[in-house]
Order: C-alpha cells, then sequence, then structure tokens
C-alpha cells in the first residue's frame, strides 16, 4: 500500500448487499512554506514531491524566473532536530526589492482574479512572455497521452480520488498533412501514429512518438500541474527561456519588437544587443523539442496560467475549459484541446500546431 494511501473502513452497498470492508483514500495534509523563514502560504496538498510543489508554484505564480532564482529548498527542523514532515522553507536568489514587486504585483492579480477576467488576464501578459513554438503534433499522438497517464496513476488506481498532471514528449512532425481547424475535411480520417509507420508514413516508429516525461498526483489539480512544472524546473528539463517578468524588461521586448535603437536587422533576435536581454532569451519556447502538457478533468484559468509561465505550448485535458481559460490561452498563444477521449477531441485555441 501506498505511503499516500491510508484505509478507513467502510459500509459499502452493492447490488442490494452491504458489508463493510477498508477502502483507500487519498492522503491530504497541509503544508506550509516559507521564504527566507518567513511564512508565506499554507496548501492543502497530497504528500509527496513537497520541494518541487514548492518549485513549480513559485515559478507559476511569478515569484522566480529561473532555476538559478530558486537558491534552496529545504524542510525546517522541530526541537529535536527531526524534519517537519508538512513546512518547507525556501530561500529565494532574488533581490529583495524585486521580491517586493513580485509580492505586490502577485497579491494584485489574485485580487483582480474573479471579479474581472480581462484585469487578471491583462497582469499576467505582462509577466507572460508569449510561447512561440512551432513543434506540431499528428492528432493521432494525442490519443495515446491518456492511455499513458492512466497507466502511470498508482494513487488513482487505488482510490479513484486524485487528479494528475503529466509532461509528455512527442516527435514533432511536417506540416506534410493537413492543419485541424476551420475548412478542413471534417470526414476524414486522422493519420494515426500508433497504426505503425511504412514507407509512405511521415511518422516516427511507434516507441518514438509520444513518451511520458513526468507525472503526479495530488488531491489538487492545480498542486499537480505545480509538481510537475517543479520536477521539471529542478531537473533542467523545462524548456523555455527567461520571460519578461518585469515591467523593464517588458520595455525592452517592446524595444526588441520595434526595433528601437537600431536597423531592422538590429531588431531580429540575437543572443546579446550590448547589456540587455533580447528577446531570444526572454521568449519561453518550447519548440527544441516537442512537448505537451495533460491534466485530469477540467481545464480552468489557473491551469492554463501554470502551464503559460511553464512555456507549455500544447495543454490537454479530458474534460471542458472555461470561458475564461481559452481566453487566456488565446492571448498567449497556447494550444488548449480538451475532451480529448478516443476517438475525438475538441481544440479551442492554436490548432495550427495539430496536424492530421
Amino acid at each position: 500500500m501506498s505511503e499516500f494511501v491510508k484505509l478507513h473502513n467502510a459500509f459499502k452497498w452493492r447490488a442490494g448487499i452491504g458489508v463493510h470492508e477498508d477502502d483507500g483514500l487519498a492522503v491530504e495534509e497541509p503544508l506550509e512554506i516559507r521564504l527566507g523563514g518567513h511564512r508565506f502560504t499554507l496548501t492543502m496538498r497530497t504528500p509527496g514531491h513537497d520541494e518541487e510543489l514548492a518549485a513549480g508554484f513559485l515559478l507559476a505564480e511569478g515569484f522566480i524566473n529561473s532555476r538559478e532564482e530558486l537558491g534552496e529548498v529545504r524542510r525546517l527542523r522541530d526541537s529535536q532536530g527531526r524534519p517537519e514532515p508538512n513546512a518547507l522553507d525556501v530561500i529565494l536568489n532574488v533581490p529583495a526589492a524585486g521580491l517586493s514587486e513580485r509580492l505586490r504585483r502577485n497579491f494584485a492579480v489574485s485580487s483582480s482574479c474573479g471579479v474581472c477576467g480581462k484585469t487578471s488576464i491583462e497582469a499576467l501578459e505582462r509577466r507572460i512572455a508569449p510561447i512561440r513554438s512551432e513543434a506540431r503534433m499528428a492528432a493521432g499522438m494525442l490519443f495515446k497521452m491518456p492511455t499513458l497517464m492512466r497507466e502511470a496513476q498508482e494513487v488513482f488506481s487505488t482510490t479513484g480520488g486524485l487528479h494528475a498532471a503529466a509532461l509528455f514528449e512527442f516527435a514533432a512532425v511536417e506540416s506534410q498533412q493537413t492543419e485541424v481547424g476551420p475548412g478542413a475535411a471534417s470526414n476524414r480520417p486522422l493519420l494515426s501514429p500508433l497504426a505503425g509507420a511504412g514507407d509512405d508514413s511521415h511518422m516516427p516508429s511507434n516507441d518514438q512518438n509520444v513518451r511520458l516525461m513526468v507525472l503526479r498526483e495530488d488531491v489538487g489539480r492545480h498542486n499537480a500541474v505545480d509538481k510537475v512544472v517543479g520536477h521539471s524546473l529542478l531537473n533542467g528539463t523545462l524548456f523555455l527561456h527567461l520571460a519578461a517578468q518585469s515591467e523593464v524588461e517588458r520595455n525592452l521586448l517592446d524595444e526588441a519588437d520595434n526595433g528601437e535603437g537600431g536597423t531592422e536587422a538590429d531588431a531580429r533576435p540575437k543572443v546579446r544587443m550590448g547589456n540587455k536581454p533580447h528577446r531570444a532569451q526572454l521568449v519561453r519556447d518550447s519548440s527544441v523539442r516537442g512537448i505537451a502538457m495533460m491534466v485530469s478533468g477540467r481545464l480552468s484559468f489557473e491551469i492554463v496560467q501554470k502551464a503559460a509561465a511553464a512555456g507549455i505550448a500544447i495543454l490537454c485535458a479530458v474534460s471542458a475549459p472555461s470561458s475564461l481559460a481559452v481566453e487566456l490561452a488565446d492571448e498567449v498563444g497556447m494550444t488548449l484541446v480538451g475532451f480529448l477521449r478516443e476517438p475525438s477531441f475538441n481544440i479551442y485555441t492554436g490548432e495550427h500546431r495539430i496536424l492530421w
């Protein structure tokens, strides 16, 4: 039995017969996150991978921009020197003034959520750079992700009570197929990579199509996403560059786009332009390798926000998105796929990345 499962005796009624037997319950406990010894936030979560949860949360909420800013994540210790199971202290490599600004900005965004969706999206756009990935995915590859995710959901199989989030690496395909979208033939069969790759196929062999990179489970779907993002951040597999997290950086991006202070050639992405970070370094980009995220349940504004902050270009779910989630995905250039259940799915934004 997993440490994340607790047994509890329950009375079960099945087809007119009642019986008492143990039932597996997903463990839920509080986690306190401190910043430099100061109490910061408290969240309810399924214990396990707490360091990943903290790292992913801080990145998604804009408190850190990179692995280098994370510093150290350590367990608090009790009076006997034993590590506390439900408390973490995070040391950030962020100047005090910069951290204060991020705290102020985050409070403003959080306060606006649920009151004015437009205000929330505009505030997020000021710190989340547009997603520029051009990696395209064959539509048939989508159907493999729910199967791989369910097979890896160990605790869900026991309790039925956890959400999951997973990152997948996929073999990007050339745009020789027809894009799914308005005007596309609705009765054309999908080119499924699972059918096998012959001489006439542009797909790689089956075992190279889609690979599950990491999966995390939690009682909160947002926690599961934070854990996946945190795992990738801590292990250096988060495929993004620095984001435009400050107004100064945002102005530099505008200068880069407008070509201020130079010719049109100077405005194109470079490694450096003087001492300024250029758009090539500030824009999140996962086009080096095709990366997609899938979550169980529905797609909320918060889930899309976290995926966008991590530079995820393709976000999928087995259920529906909310209206604000679709609006945010469209604004940041994300491909949003809902109701992903073979043999069908809905693409709400960024349909150019899904080919058939």
